[in-house]
Order: structure tokens, then C-alpha cells, then sequence
């Protein structure tokens, strides 16, 4: 197997550039929580450049662009980066890749995270450190804590009764969406009737109940 050198150099930060075809977009609060990652450990993890053909000097972002816009925007003047010798097809390719292979999280492991970081740290510090809002901290925080195997036998005696199928259907405001899709997304289940169904049986152990 061919052994791969990289080369890694320190430049002024003005020559670098973006590449033209990144697919992945980083919005606004994700953003700035990458500046305060920056500000508080430095920058981790390389910035990947290939060299610009067409000027003498200057690289093309391979990957790693929002942090270089991040170092960028908190006044870094140099920065270490990594150089590949790409062409424009191979670094689409490297681009896609990078991106993708980093994975996702888990809900249920980032939930037990959160839990025990809530030991050491109050949900407004951890915030700070990691970006959530602390209303998608506590929903983490109360699905560590839920007794899934319970909640499974309570679902599937459910299913045991011969229960007719019902339909109904709501209009939502763009908020009331994003609740109920954030709701969703945490119990982690595809479909959409087995995650009302966990929602609603977390509600009826610990939420309000009418007389």
C-alpha cells in the first residue's frame, strides 16, 4: 500500500480560501458555539488545503471551512494547515468523505452524557459549554431517564388490545413543529405513532395530570 505524506504548513490566514462546491451548512448558533470551542481549547483539528492552481500562494479549503471562517472572524492573523495534493474531483470527494465519516450522535448515549455532566455542571453552564438550549438539555436529561424496557412492555401490551385504527390530524405553527419534531427525534423511534406513544406515556408518569 502506498504510504501517504501530508504536508502541514502555517499561513497567513488571507490565503486561504473556500471551495465553491461545500455542501455542508452551519447555521447561526452552531457558529458562534465553534468560536467559544475555539476561544476556550484553541483550534483542534486541522484545517485541510490543497493548493490554488490558478495563484501562487494561495489554498482552497478542503475541509474544515467554518472553523477557518471561525479563526478568521476572532482575529487569527496565521494558521496551521494540512496540504493535500488534490484535484478538483478528488477534493470533492475528500470533502464529501470528511464530512460524512464523522458520524452522528446517538440520542439515548448523548442523553446519559448529559446526565452526567448535570452532576457536576448546572444546565446553564452546561449550555454555555456545549450550545443546547437548556429546554433540549432537560429533554435529554429526562430521557436518561426513562425506563425504556417498561415502556416497551407498556407499548406492546397496548398493541395486544384490538383497538381500531384512529387518524387525526393538526395544523402547527412553525414553533409548534419544531417542539413536537425535537420530541420525536429524542425518543429516537422512525416511526411516528411508536414516538407519540412513548411521548405520551413519559407525560402521563411525570407530567401534569387533570383531575
Amino acid at each position: 500500500m502506498k504510504k501517504i505524506i501530508h504536508k502541514i504548513i502555517t499561513v497567513d490566514i488571507e490565503k486561504i480560501i473556500p471551495n465553491k462546491y461545500n455542501p455542508n451548512v452551519m447555521d447561526k448558533k452552531t457558529f458562534e458555539q465553534t468560536k467559544k470551542n475555539i476561544l476556550r481549547e484553541g483550534l483542534i483539528g486541522g484545517i485541510v488545503c490543497r493548493k490554488n492552481p490558478d495563484k501562487e500562494g494561495e489554498y482552497i479549503v478542503i475541509d474544515g471551512e467554518h472553523r477557518w471562517k471561525a479563526i478568521k472572524s476572532l482575529g487569527y492573523k496565521k494558521v496551521p494547515i494540512i496540504v493535500l495534493n488534490k484535484n478538483v474531483p478528488e477534493a470533492m470527494i475528500s470533502t464529501i468523505n470528511f464530512n460524512k465519516l464523522r458520524g452522528v450522535f446517538d440520542n439515548l448515549r448523548l442523553a446519559n452524557v448529559i446526565y452526567e455532566l448535570n452532576k457536576t455542571y448546572s444546565l446553564e453552564e452546561i449550555e454555555n459549554k456545549l450550545g443546547y438550549t437548556q429546554d433540549e438539555l432537560q429533554g435529554l436529561k429526562n430521557l436518561s431517564e426513562v425506563d425504556f424496557e417498561q415502556l416497551e412492555k407498556e407499548s406492546t401490551n397496548l398493541k395486544e388490545y384490538k383497538v381500531p385504527e384512529n387518524r387525526f390530524e393538526v395544523l402547527l405553527n412553525k414553533e409548534q413543529y419544531k417542539t413536537v419534531k425535537k420530541a420525536i427525534d429524542i425518543t429516537g423511534k422512525e416511526n411516528m405513532a411508536d414516538a407519540l406513544i412513548i411521548i405520551c406515556l413519559e407525560y402521563l408518569k411525570h407530567g401534569k395530570r387533570t383531575s
